[in-house]
Order: structure tokens, then C-alpha cells, then sequence
């Protein structure tokens, strides 16, 4: 009897660890609606990327998940305290999916069987009032089992995890603009944008966190702070791709930069900090699995400097006009692609919105021009951002992403007026 209860539970681990290697990363957000009645509504919303090649169990995104949601108990810091209390588990569904397809050129069949499909997941709910927040949470014990730089990672779960602010401070979640890539090239360093735009116009912090495992599905308490995933030897939060490896993260605009010397699946995490005068408000993050590849050498596309084009800060004054070139090229004389974005091109963030013509192809060469005049009222501390992206016709395809600051000053007022004490009706003066 004892042999047949093992034998049973050995088939139920191992039929659950089959199903542990389709989730490849995500992210948990939310928007703020309203106040409906004494209550404020939130659109809760959870994002995953299924591994959907030939070895996943769960090649397509599934109907519904769970998101629990927990009451912060320490006033003025979001992310300190003890466990946190269970409000209530909600159920999202499925309200949107797509396969994520990477670049593709004519020929040429480099990471064309990388298969990843995301999923949008969304519920509505209705939050008493809180002077201290809630946290969200989400957690599925699905980590791919061959990623490179986990200890154990098919018996590792994956979590995400979200801050909201207190009711009264009606706050919404930056939203990511771009899917993680595919694939890439091993020892060719790659950039990615991990751009994301804030609804309320709060500064933006991006780090790099290490990835979180959990602690169960819906865990009551909540255990803090939530449990992280372990390295293996050699990889660390500081070196994800082991010795030799490189990443690097802008902390103002998230633009990354990744090389790894050696194939594998790698995972990484991006964390959002949301600060709004001066006080953190928000907490979010995404988290990420990195399939390195081998690849024929094919040069990434060049931001070109001739003409001013190679600059990417600039500070103006209100109701001056910005106007200047942006040129790539690429080495190997492959026809180019580029495209645009952010909130500058607008209307209903902004007016006058900014123009970019995108997409634009080229060959080997290829160049737009940015044109704003920034209007009355728009000087701010914080800069207004947006991305470029070029993408080439190479065997795989490369991409060069760019990153677009420019800070808005109020006009500088006049220290005197000179002219007469006084001027009469009906006087000409010249």
C-alpha cells in the first residue's frame, strides 16, 4: 500500500513539474477608475508569456488566473512591514492574446522556431478605503525547467507582485509599451527598451531586481518579504549571464543593454518605482526569460552623428520649436526599418503633439525628423521621453533601440522693464 501511495505521489509531482515550463515571464499592474460609491475601483491586470514551441505543455494561454490582493499594515512605507493581511482573490480572464513574433527576413530561419505567445488577463474590483495601500500578488508554479541561472528552477515558482497606493492618492501603474524579444545572439550585446509610460505623469525608477519565487498560491498571510528565486553558482542579481556576461539598466528611462557569452535561458527582472513629489507611491515589475541562440554575425544598425543626429537630451524653453535629424545606418548595407514612440505623438496627452514620419524604411541608410514646439504651460522637472527603434534585414534581423529626452524649462521672465513712467491716451511714441 505504502509503495503504491509513493509511486502516486511521485506521478503527481512529476505530472505537475511537466506542466512547470510554459510560463517564460510577465507582469501584474493596474488602473485606476474611479470612486464608485464609498469604494475606489481598480482595473486590475496581469500579463504572462507562454513558452509555445514544441516542448511546452501549455503552449496557449489559459482561460483565467488568480490575483490576490493583501492590505498593507505600516503607514508611509509600501514595501515595509510585516505579512501582509488577505482581503479577497480575485479571478481575471483571458481578454486578449497573440503571439509574439520576432523580426524575420527572407531566407533566413535563425530563431523562427522560438515560440512565445502572450496573454492579457483583466478583472475589475472594488477597494474599501485605505490609508495605507494594498499589495497585489500572483503567483504559478511554472518556471521553464532549463534556465540556465536558477538553482532548481522546474521546483521554482514564478510570482509577481504590484504596490497600489493608498485610496486617496488614485494612482495607475506605467504601462510596459513593447513585449520582451524572443531570442538573443550570444557574446552580441542587445538593447531593449522596457520603456513604459505612467498615466500620471509620475517619475519613473527602473532597476534591476532579483526574480521573485514565492510562497504558494494566495498564501494567508502573505509572507514578507516575498521569497526570491536562488542563483546557481556563478550567476548572481549583479551578473545574470555568469562571468563575462554584461547588463546594464538606465534607471530614468529603462533602456537595458544585455550580453551573454553562452548559449542558455537566462531569467532577469525589471522593477518600476513610481515616486510622486518625492514619496514613493508605486511598486511594480516585470520579469523575464532570455533565450540566447547562436547566430551568424550580422552587425547591428549605427545611430549616425553627422548632422546633430547622434544627440538624444536636449532642453528647451516653452513655446520653442525642437526640430532635428535622427539617421541610422548599417554596416553591411541592410535595407531599415524604423518606428516610433511615446506620449509626445499624442494628441490627447499633449497639443501640440510632436511629429516623427514612421515607420520609415531605407537602405543601409535611413533618417526622420523629429519636429515639437513645446507649448505654453509645458516646462516640468522631469523630461519627456521617447523610444526609436531601427531593425535591420540581417540574418536574424538586429535592432538598435534609442532613447529621446528632452526637458522643457518655463520661460525666464524679464529682471526689469525699461520704458516712460507714463504714457497718455492718444500719444505716438517712437
Amino acid at each position: 500500500m505504502m509503495k503504491k501511495l509513493l509511486g502516486l505521489g511521485l506521478l503527481i509531482f512529476l505530472s505537475y513539474n511537466l506542466l512547470a515550463s510554459h510560463l517564460v515571464g510577465g507582469s501584474l499592474g493596474y488602473e485606476y477608475m474611479g470612486k464608485v460609491g464609498t469604494n475606489y475601483r481598480y482595473k486590475i491586470k496581469l500579463i504572462v508569456y507562454n513558452n509555445c514551441d514544441g516542448t511546452s505543455q501549455i503552449p496557449l494561454p489559459v482561460p483565467t488566473h488568480n490575483v490576490s490582493i493583501y492590505s498593507q499594515d505600516l503607514p508611509n512605507n509600501p514595501m515595509g512591514g510585516g505579512n501582509k493581511t488577505l482581503i479577497q482573490t480575485i479571478t481575471l480572464n483571458l481578454i486578449d492574446s497573440n503571439e509574439v513574433t520576432p523580426p524575420v527576413s527572407s531566407g533566413c530561419a535563425i530563431g523562427q522556431t522560438v515560440c512565445i505567445y502572450k496573454g492579457v488577463y483583466e478583472a475589475i474590483v472594488d477597494l474599501p478605503l485605505n490609508f495605507n495601500g494594498y499589495h497585489l500578488y500572483f503567483e504559478n508554479f511554472a518556471r521553464n525547467d532549463a534556465i540556465t541561472n536558477l538553482l532548481s528552477p522546474g521546483a521554482t515558482a514564478m510570482a509577481f507582485h504590484a504596490y497600489i497606493a493608498p485610496s486617496l492618492v488614485n494612482n495607475s501603474t506605467p504601462v510596459f509599451l513593447d513585449d520582451p524579444v524572443p531570442f538573443l545572439c550570444v557574446n552580441d550585446t542587445v538593447s531593449i527598451l522596457n520603456t513604459a509610460i505612467d498615466p500620471d505623469g509620475d517619475q519613473l525608477i527602473f532597476s534591476f531586481v532579483t526574480p521573485m519565487s514565492g510562497n504558494g498560491p494566495s498564501p494567508s498571510p502573505l509572507p514578507w518579504t516575498i521569497p526570491t528565486v536562488l542563483y546557481n553558482a556563478g550567476y548572481s542579481l549583479a551578473q545574470p549571464f555568469g562571468a563575462g556576461g554584461y547588463a546594464f539598466i538606465n534607471g530614468s528611462n529603462g533602456l537595458t543593454q544585455y550580453m551573454a557569452p553562452a548559449l542558455g535561458n537566462y531569467v532577469v527582472a525589471v522593477e518600476i518605482r513610481e515616486y510622486r513629489a518625492g514619496k514613493l507611491i508605486g511598486v511594480s515589475r516585470r520579469d523575464l526569460q532570455l533565450l540566447v541562440i547562436s547566430c551568424p554575425p550580422n552587425p547591428a544598425p549605427n545611430l549616425s552623428s553627422a548632422g546633430g543626429s547622434g544627440t538624444t537630451q536636449y532642453t528647451i524653453s516653452e513655446c520653442e520649436n525642437l526640430n532635428f535629424p535622427i539617421t541610422f545606418t548599417d554596416a553591411n548595407g541592410d535595407s531599415l526599418t524604423l518606428t516610433a514612440n511615446g506620449q509626445l505623438f499624442d494628441p490627447t496627452f499633449i497639443t501640440p503633439p510632436a511629429t516623427l514620419n514612421n515607420p520609415i524604411t531605407g537602405d543601409a541608410i535611413v533618417t526622420s525628423n523629429f519636429n515639437w514646439t513645446a507649448p505654453c504651460g509645458s516646462g516640468q522637472t522631469l523630461p519627456y521621453i521617447f523610444s526609436v527603434a531601427v531593425t535591420d534585414k540581417g540574418c536574424p534581423p538586429k535592432t538598435t533601440n534609442e532613447i529621446y529626452e528632452i526637458t522643457v524649462t518655463p520661460p525666464t521672465a524679464p529682471n526689469q522693464i525699461t520704458g516712460l513712467n507714463m504714457v497718455c491716451e492718444n500719444t505716438t511714441l517712437t
